[in-house]
């Protein structure tokens, strides 16, 4: 069965327990700047251990124990080292407080369990029966001690004395996929990944509950204020100036393509920052042509290194656009970054359909703050035309499951996967897998693919929503009939217990393309493991 249109859990996984652990090592900060590169919501650090948060009312805000920490942030990859002087020449703040929704607090000598919302505003438990209506039967194990010496940080609230959740807690039902968190008294849909991921949440703090709440308003992308207000200033994440809008140079040039290829890279955008940061938090594009909406079963947003920044989308039919929301990337003053549409055609009936991408108008980028989008529009890419041809078919299947690693381990394997060219002669340009373990992505490093010895694509680090994206160095040939076994590599650290899990989530995170068309192939994910 075809199944390009969906997430996939099945489609090679490796199963890896952490067998033990070496020792503590460092914690490595390579990431350096200067005080006057920092933007409002930089991590940093100087030559002592301590990490702030740099608001922006240019102060510095004190994590003051790693609990709090590790309410708001993951782990230690994005923190910025700067001089001593220059960390003494940013004025101190407040200490942070432990983030709403993540944990519960008690205070060392006070023997109330409390809740916690925005700027650090405490809510006593009233009773052990409120707390399991909320936080379940092992309520307590989210429970963590907060210092005598830190509770002037916070505030107290009015109490919990019935069973609504705190503003700012997720929670899940079961039977249903989606999150949401609540608000006001209400449960507000979170819209997709994207918003998700935007306001930095973590899936491990979601609450089981079946309480009923009234719907509010979704959540479709950052809410500084409500959710991720770290150092509890106004519009501490950086919001963006101007952009200008510009067809690439480069952009794919028009074709006929066959009927079910997939990953085919329609147009090729680039947007360029004037003289501040810009925070671009959605783009919309239009389709254009003499064909049908149908003709297309996803289209995706990339940026120029080849990393998918959404989910498949699908293409309105009445208003022929396509709509990619919540994206928020900045783009640095004076700088410029690129966004491709790829596409996964269908297999209609009917061919010969004509289809262009464009961004109509400036209202189709949407910034983040004042800032003005220009440029020539429509900025428009060229036609390609659905033949009446089939592409390759590309099939996907796990391989053979690789030893339990050791941390500490350099350069060992973790996953295994097999690619058949099934129709025609296969080469293959990017891998992007998904890792959904329980291992942290910081603790997985420096991933290399191999094909038998050598090693054909590489990969530092594990992006922010989860994915790593191998690049080929030089296109591999499958030729038609073949099946070639490769093998995912990497440096393993972190702790004992842990869980490697690394899949495919769309057909389109295997590029691969059909040497007959030159054109996408047509990739087939397994579902028999």
């Amino acid at each position: 069965m075809h199944n390009s249109f969906k997430k996939v859990l099945s489609t090679f996984v490796s199963l890896v327990t952490i067998l033990w652990s070496v020792g503590a090592g460092s914690l490595a900060f390579p990431v350096s700047a200067n005080a006057a590169t920092l933007n409002a919501g930089d991590l940093i650090k100087a030559s002592g251990p301590s990490v702030y948060f740099y608001a922006n009312d240019g102060k510095r805000y004190v994590f003051p124990n790693e609990k709090t920490y590790f309410s708001w942030f993951n782990d230690f990859s994005s923190v910025k080292t700067i001089s001593d002087a220059e960390l003494a020449a940013i004025s101190l703040g407040k200490n942070v407080t432990i983030r709403p929704g993540t944990k519960l607090v008690k205070i060392t000598t006070d023997p109330k369990t409390y809740a916690v919302t925005k700027c650090g505003v405490l809510h006593w438990v009233e009773s052990e029966s409120v707390a399991k209506a909320l936080y379940g039967d092992a309520w307590a194990t989210r429970v963590v001690d907060v210092p005598d010496s830190f509770f002037e940080n916070y505030s107290v609230g009015s109490s919990v004395a019935t069973n609504v959740h705190p503003d700012g807690q997720l929670v899940t039902y079961t039977g249903d996929t989606l999150k949401y968190v609540v608000m006001d008294g209400q449960k507000r849909k979170i819209a997709d990944d994207a918003a998700f991921n935007a306001n930095h949440w973590n899936a491990i703090n979601a609450v089981p509950t079946t309480i009923s709440y009234t719907a509010g308003a979704d959540v479709t992308g950052l809410e500084a204020d409500n959710f991720w207000n770290v150092a509890c200033t106004t519009g501490s994440v950086v919001t963006g100036g101007s952009v200008t809008v510009a067809l690439a140079s480069d952009t794919p040039a028009g074709a006929t393509v066959p009927k079910n290829a997939m990953s085919v890279p329609m147009v090729k955008v680039v947007l360029t920052a004037g003289n501040a940061d810009s925070l671009v938090t959605g783009l919309r594009f239009h389709r254009v042509g003499v064909g049908s909406t149908t003709d297309f079963s996803n289209v995706y947003l990339y940026d120029q290194n080849g990393v998918r920044l959404t989910t498949g989308r699908s293409v309105n039919a009445t208003t022929n656009n396509v709509e990619f929301n919540s994206i928020n990337l900045t783009i640095p003053a004076g700088s410029m970054k690129s966004f491709y549409i790829y596409a996964d055609f269908s297999s209609p009936t009917a061919t010969g359909g004509n289809h262009a991408f464009e961004i109509l108008d400036a209202a189709s980028v949407v910034l983040s703050g004042t800032g003005t989008v220009t440029g020539s529009f429509p900025v428009r890419g060229n036609v390609f035309v659905v033949g009446t041809a089939s592409a390759g078919r590309l099939d996907i299947n796990k391989g053979p499951q690789p030893a339990n690693p050791n941390i500490g381990a350099k350069d060992t394997e973790i996953s295994s996967f097999k690619l058949t060219a099934n129709t025609n002669d296969i080469k293959i340009n990017r891998v992007t897998l998904y890792q959904g373990g329980t291992m942290d992505n910081a603790d997985l490093t420096n991933f290399g693919l191999y094909q038998g010895t050598t090693k054909v694509a590489s990969a530092t680090s594990i992006d922010t929503k989860g994915h790593i994206t191998l690049n080929f160095d030089t296109p591999y040939l499958i030729p038609n009939g073949v099946t070639r076994v490769f093998s995912l590599h990497a440096d393993v650290a972190g702790r004992a217990g842990r869980t490697i899990r690394t899949y495919v989530e769309y057909a389109t995170d295997i590029n691969a393309t059909d040497t007959v068309y030159n054109s996408g192939a047509n990739v087939d994910i397994a579902t028999n493991g």
